[in-house]
């Protein structure tokens, strides 16, 4: 035994050339000479019993105080209780694992316990003693003294002897699990509701909530919280599994909410968010089982992963402005509550037929997802980009037509959109994100256009009624699975005169009963290579096939109180869209009617690809200016209809009165053209690009267009 304890000396030795290994009344410790300070080091002897660890050791007439308990130092002992002086700072890594017949710590000041580093779990003999002791009594109902500011990692991990908490104001930050499993406790009581949202807790188990389920300020419990008017930030954690909550009120001094502010308040049924707040963190009503409406104001930029995660009682989600609510970054699919409540209101009213406003250039990811309700979307030339998942699940939605000023369709952007029957995707398209249609298992077939390079991992992975691809020319790659599991696959058509490059695309397509259409000059390549040689038979793009023609763009006209549609296609049907821009809910006594209509129209025919959409602004100008035109029951002031169309820069007027002064200035003020009207038409070249807005004045009457 002498040799053994000589090696760990000289190992001790080694690693700090000041530090000396001694026995003190059965304690060993390492001596810093420097430092004037000791560490509680294990023992070739077992420790058992109870130990008393003294705050200083007196060692050759030198006195060292003792800071630390050492790696490892009562690791597997037989200690039954464990004494810890107010000296002590550190207790490092499984100081007290295995203690198994340890019952009880022992301490004398509670506010340096708060402040000691414990490495982990096991250096905190609470970890098997599970009861604290204060100057000996048992600490039931545990009090932080005034004086703490921060209570430190593992501080009170398993201690399972406490009923309740009492955290001061003092408080600003609690450790990881610093409360993890006291499950004894039943309440948390406070003083000050500000002070408590602006805790700093380093996860769920920091806070004591966690257990107790209730918090209490002056000893009255909070079920109807509503945050003071002084918190600007609801903290992480800040009420997680405080499970008697019922409703929350946040008022409009709150710019932000943290993660996992509300985790597990089960009881919550109702949520009022103010018109201020600009980020909802992460998992904030992650598991809120119990709500079941949420109002998420046109304030809201962002939204955390799993925000609404587990939220099955959610029914409703309610918002004021459509375009505010395209642009949120939803961090996932459950950052999004209408994934699990499958409906969103506008202005109370339900949306089944979605028409993005005019002026959004992107729906953000996962901005509708799971909306099961819906039936149809209407997409304006003013969006370049559809995110990831920004329609995922819409199981409800039959048909898209995608505008083509759109460049690039996200990832999952229609992912399980199963009752998709037809989707077009403009030669705008440059870019398919991965599993962009993957199990739309009612679409029938998909043509892809020629400026689309790549077609990514499980894009139309699942598309079970699929039978006919078409791939424009300029295709390189198909990655893996992208056509997999599509067993109605009858024709795929490839354009391109160079083999696109492929791995394992067609599992369990049962292409061998398909037919793959190519270029005449491509049909060995293709033959050669797996698994473009897989098909049953290959044959030649039909050269001297003209391909499908397309409808012609209407023309737009009005005259008598009716809107004329014409295309130099013959047989055509026109869908078209008439908005009213002055149709708003309003809560006023007084409503301005501009008489302002914003027109899209587009030409179908079978056999033919639908046209481009020909937009227009109609408007009324009084002949004699004195009052906005209308008609009304006392008397009728004479107008004048006018037609604005804007296409690639060039705004075309008509139906204003000859020699009229037209001038067209953009959204900065600065005049980008002017044209005197003949023959009831005007025509002003300008450099307004596609998606741009521009001021139409004619005479007094100011009008905001478009660029299509």
């Amino acid at each position: 035994m002498k040799n053994t304890t000589f090696l760990i000396f000289m190992a001790l030795l080694l690693v700090h050339p000041t530090a000396k290994a001694v026995v003190i009344d059965g304690i060993n410790y390492e001596l810093i000479s420097e430092a004037k300070g000791a560490e509680v080091i294990s023992s070739s002897e077992v420790y058992a019993g109870d130990v008393l660890i003294p705050s200083s050791v007196t060692y050759e007439g030198v006195e060292y105080r003792v800071t630390s308990i050492g790696e490892r130092a009562f690791y597997r002992s037989s200690v039954t209780s464990v004494t810890i002086p107010s000296t002590v700072t550190s207790m490092k890594e499984m100081a007290f694992r295995q203690c198994n017949r340890l019952t009880s710590v022992k301490i004398s000041d509670l506010a340096a316990w708060c402040a000691i580093k414990f490495a982990d779990f096991y250096s905190n003999p609470l970890s098997a003693a599970q009861r604290l002791y204060l100057n000996d009594e048992e600490i039931k109902e545990l009090v932080i003294p005034d004086s703490v500011a921060s209570i430190g990692n593992f501080a009170f991990f398993d201690c399972t002897g406490f009923t309740s908490v009492t955290i001061p104001v003092g408080v600003t930050s609690i450790g990881e699990s610093a409360f993890y499993r006291c499950t004894g406790l039943t309440s948390v009581k406070i003083s000050d509701l500000a002070a408590w949202c602006e805790i700093q807790f380093t996860g769920n188990e920091s806070n004591p909530l966690s257990y107790a389920h209730k918090l209490y300020l002056y000893d009255q419990e909070i079920t109807e919280l509503t945050i003071p008017d002084d918190v600007t930030t609801i903290g992480n954690n800040a009420f997680c599994s405080c499970t008697n909550l019922i409703s929350l009120t946040i008022p409009d001094n709150v710019t932000a909410i943290g993660n996992a502010a509300f985790y597990g308040c089960t009881g919550l049924t109702r949520v009022t968010i103010s018109g201020s707040v600009t980020s909802i963190g992460g998992a904030t009503f992650y598991d809120c089982t119990g709500l079941t409406t949420i109002t998420i104001p046109s304030s809201v930029t962002s939204i955390g992963g799993a925000a609404f995660e587990g939220c099955t009682s959610l029914s409703f989600v309610k918002i004021s402005d459509l375009a505010a609510w395209c642009e949120i970054q939803f961090s996932t699919f459950s950052s999004n509550p209408l994934n699990f409540a499958h409906k969103l209101y506008l202005n109370d009213e339900e949306i089944k037929e979605l028409a993005i406003p005019d002026g959004v250039t992107g729906i953000r990811n996962y901005a509708f997802s799971g909306l099961t309700n819906l039936t149809s979307v209407t997409i304006p030339n003013t969006v370049t980009t559809l995110e990831e998942g920004a329609f995922y699940s819409c199981i409800g939605l039959t048909s898209v037509n995608i505008p083509n000023t759109v460049t690039s369709l996200g990832d999952y952007a229609f992912c399980g959109c199963s009752g998709l029957t037809s989707v077009n995707i403009p030669i705008s398209v440059t870019e398919i994100g991965q599993a962009t249609f993957s199990t739309c298992t009612s679409l029938a077939s998909i043509t892809i256009p020629n400026g689309v390079t790549e077609i990514r991992i499980n894009t139309f992975n699942g598309c079970t009624s699929l039978t006919t691809v078409s791939i424009g020319n300029a295709i390189r790659q198909i990655w893996y699975d992208s056509f997999a599991y599509c067993p109605n696959l009858t024709d795929f058509y490839c354009h391109s005169e160079s083999v696109p490059s492929t791995s394992n695309i067609f599992k369990g397509s049962f292409v061998e009963y398909a037919t793959l259409h190519v270029p005449a000059s491509a049909i060995e390549d293709y033959r050669a290579v797996n698994p473009w040689n897989t098909f049953g038979s290959i044959v030649a793009l039909d050269e001297d096939t003209p391909e499908t023609p397309k409808c012609a763009t209407p023309t737009i006209s009005y005259q008598n109180g009716e809107l004329t549609f014409c295309s130099e296609t013959d047989g055509v049907e026109f869908v078209s869209e008439i908005t009213d821009t002055d149709i708003r809910k309003n809560y006023e006594a007084k409503v301005s009617l501009t008489a302002t209509y914003n027109i899209s129209v587009y030409a179908t025919r079978s056999g033919y690809e639908n046209s481009d959409v020909a937009y227009a602004t109609l408007c009324w100008i009084e002949v004699e200016p004195k009052t906005e035109g209308i008609q009304t029951d006392i008397a009728q002031i004479p107008v004048r209809p006018v037609m604005i169309q804007m296409r690639d820069g060039m705004i075309t007027v008509t139906g204003a009165e000859d020699g009229q002064q037209i001038s067209v200035y953009g959204m900065d003020g600065q005049n980008l053209g002017q044209g005197i009207c003949k023959n009831g038409t005007a025509d002003i070249s300008t450099s307004l690009r596609r998606g741009s807005t521009a001021i139409v004045r004619i005479g007094d009457k100011a009008v905001k267009v478009v660029s299509q």
